[in-house]
């Protein structure tokens, strides 16, 4: 990069000195300038995004031990429904497409990064640091923030999942009760069937609750019920903007096996946390679907990590010698 493609970059309200003072014939470093085109045009670089994806972003952690701007991809705009995905391997910055394009689409990414929809303190400080109101669809459909109870429920979600045991045979008689209350508070506190057949209708999105229904997915799996986590994770996903073609989801149904994405959504780390689920559910529920399913879950995977390799290592739902 050099000096002008620098200068250009975005930089805040910092007013840059127009004339350069030299020294010893050699201009002078306007290093207040500097610091401002990093901190708002930089960019925290892992080396290597298995490692941002293990911290889940926070750029606090050690694996963040450089930062700096690019001079292409840091002029790339914010979306809270963004259409692209950055990884690192070292100082090379990668820019993949997760979601399909049309010809002459404006590129975007995600400044805050996460699952969920913005909230109002989110919404000030995407003002106060680049000097803009977030206008992206999703701002536009649903300018509130998040309601407290879905917060809450998320938490309790949290907890729960935390609290339950790994083996399959506990999990089915353990918090069955405080997940049946949950169900009935979710189904009082929101009228998530309309949400859904409005979504299937359009393309609006709703990340708090799709993920609210990819962990319940999680939680559904664990406690025994391959078939309902299996509906909730792909209603999960259709609130992140995913059309899935799947086979009629009742236990005997007799229909072509069939899973095919037709329309790729928003690749949130939701969107990883709901194929999950659903490759552990079909395993057990429709085991002739996995070879259909686990092409779609590992691009999934590519487009949140930044790669492949590392997908079985991480879950053993990606090794393909288990079946």
């Amino acid at each position: 990069m050099d000096q002008n493609q620098f200068s250009q970059l975005y930089h805040g309200d910092y007013e840059v000195v127009s004339a350069k003072p030299l020294v010893d014939g050699q201009p002078v470093v306007d290093t207040f300038h500097v610091a401002e085109v990093i901190a708002v045009s930089g960019m925290g670089a892992p080396q290597t995004s298995i490692e941002a994806f293990r911290d889940k972003g926070d750029e606090s952690h050690a694996a963040y031990a450089s930062c700096g701007p690019w001079p292409l991809a840091s002029r790339m705009n914010h979306s809270c429904l963004p259409n692209c995905r950055r990884s690192f391997i070292g100082d090379m910055l990668i820019v993949r497409a997760t979601r399909d394009l049309s010809a002459g689409a404006e590129l975007d990414i995600s400044y805050r990064g996460g699952s969920r929809a913005l909230t109002a303190s989110d919404r000030e400080w995407l003002k106060s640091t680049w000097g803009f109101t977030c206008e992206c669809e999703l701002c536009i459909s649903s300018p509130a923030s998040p309601p407290d109870t879905l917060w809450h429920m998320l938490e309790s979600l949290d907890r729960m999942s935390k609290a339950m045991p790994i083996d399959g045979a506990q999990a089915a008689k353990a918090n069955i009760s405080n997940a049946g209350k949950l169900l009935s508070q979710m189904r009082a506190t929101w009228e998530y069937t309309d949400l859904d057949r409005n979504v299937r209708r359009s393309s609006n999105f709703n990340l708090d609750h799709a993920e609210f229904r990819v962990k319940l997915a999680s939680i559904l799996l664990r406690m025994g019920n391959p078939w309902d986590a299996i509906k909730m994770a792909l209603r999960g996903l259709r609130l992140l903007g995913f059309d899935i073609a799947s086979p009629p989801l009742k236990e005997g149904a007799k229909a072509k096996p069939e899973f095919c994405v037709r329309r790729w959504g928003v690749a949130t780390d939701s969107a990883l946390d709901a194929f999950l689920p659903l490759l552990k559910a079909y395993k057990s529920a429709a085991p002739s679907l996995l070879p259909m399913l686990r092409p779609y879950a590992l691009k999934v995977y590519s487009m949140v990590v930044g790669e492949e390799s590392t997908a079985a290592d991480e879950f053993l739902e990606f090794d393909p010698e288990i079946k």
